[in-house]
């Protein structure tokens, strides 16, 4: 069979969440399927993904978004609202759509064209000779609930207009595909139809085990231009953070992802804060952290961070929304708290105690090894393309 995937993100497995996943999904498709990538605005950088591809188109164009100030962007956003049909996720890539079709055009049919993320979803109206899949790596009606929930005045009423927008775009998108595939069986019940389950994982064999270190050293790993893991890591850094160095003076949290916001570039100011910015691997800075917070707020999907730690016997302290959509369940994998006192004390205890720390990385381990290692889920993703006719 012949497949085409078409995406925006690179995939490669050392950079976030989204490009890591398409990386070892494409590799277990591409070895039993000719796979062509269709790749806007970078370059693939993974050799090993670019070795197994049948043939790679990468479209020059930028996927950055105009800098605007938090005023005018949310001026643009409910002007959006009132004249706009669709959400912010597929509005805000009109111009990467009219850029791709031509493209489309051109590489000819396949038995199976894969979408990746609800931006690109619209390219399914050129032509449907073939069977269309959407990878929706989060649900945007139900980040957008949660952010209405925690919004006042004009902004709730914005937020709750968005999530209606979010609401029918994905009725529309269930009933124009042939499949559309969620992360975590929390994001398919909040989808208005069935979808097929492909979770996130992790390679644990990328994380060779080391002693828990002794200081207390603390990270945060995720994009860090993602609104979320923003919000997440501000609220760790100003609330949650001074509570533990009331108990550890020397604690630390490093920031660790790509393409840092001028938001969280200045909570260098917080005493105890670093940033690393666009790493070539986070594992050195995983492995030197004796706690992984995964902080979130606000968010659907699932974190790969969390997997990670899991995989790097780095115990977690998380939020429920950062836990979400995973089978990790509190004490025995990893620790659980929504509240900035909590979750301080929370971290204060994995600061603390070494043997409830090692009890969480052994069973976390155990975890992600039996339930969410990409080997296992690669060969699952395939069989649900491959074992799917074409029209």
């Amino acid at each position: 069979m012949s497949v085409l995937w078409v995406t925006t993100e690179p995939p490669d497995r050392n950079l976030g969440g989204g490009s890591i996943r398409q990386a070892h999904l494409l590799d277990a498709l591409a070895a039993q399927a000719e796979v062509t990538l269709l790749l806007y605005g970078s370059r693939l950088e993974d050799q090993v993904t670019k070795a197994g591809l049948a043939n790679l188109i990468e479209v020059p164009g930028s996927t950055r978004r105009p800098e605007r100030g938090p005023v005018r962007e949310r001026w643009r956003r409910l002007r959006e609202a009132l004249l706009e049909r669709d959400p912010p996720e597929v509005t805000d890539y009109r111009a990467i759509r009219a850029d791709l079709e031509p493209w489309l055009g051109k590489v000819g049919e396949h038995d199976v064209v894969i979408v990746e993320h609800p931006g690109l979803a619209p390219l399914v109206t050129m032509r449907r000779s073939e069977r269309w899949m959407l990878t929706m790596h989060n649900v945007g009606s139900g980040t957008l609930d949660q952010y209405a929930a925690q919004s006042t005045g004009r902004w709730r009423w914005l937020r709750r207009r968005q999530a209606r927008q979010a609401r029918a775009f994905e009725r529309w998108a269930l009933g124009t595909y042939d499949l559309v595939i969620s992360v975590s069986e929390d994001d398919a019940r909040l989808l208005p139809g069935p979808t097929a389950v492909v979770p996130n994982g992790v390679d644990p064999d990328r994380f060779i085990p080391t002693p828990l270190p002794r200081t207390p050293g603390l990270v945060l790993v995720g994009t860090l231009h993602y609104l979320p893991n923003v919000e997440g890591a501000t609220w760790f850094a100003q609330e949650v953070l001074p509570l533990i160095r009331e108990r550890f003076p020397e604690a630390t949290l490093t920031l660790v992802g790509r393409s840092p916001t001028d938001e969280v570039l200045g909570l260098r100011s917080i005493r105890g804060v670093e940033i690393h910015a666009d790493v070539p691997d986070v594992r050195p800075h995983l492995l030197a952290a004796r706690v992984s917070v995964v902080p979130l707020q606000i968010g659907t999907g699932t974190r790969l961070k969390a997997l990670e730690s899991f995989a790097a016997y780095r115990p977690v302290v998380g939020t429920s929304v950062g836990l979400a959509g995973l089978e990790a369940r509190s004490r025995e994998h990893a620790l659980v708290a929504d509240e900035a006192a909590p979750f301080a004390e929370c971290v204060v205890e994995l600061l603390s105690d070494d043997e409830l720390a090692s009890n969480l990385v052994a069973q976390a381990r155990r975890l992600v090894e039996s339930r969410y290692s990409w080997q296992r889920i690669g060969e699952g993703f395939a069989e649900v393309v491959l074992s799917e006719q074409a029209p």
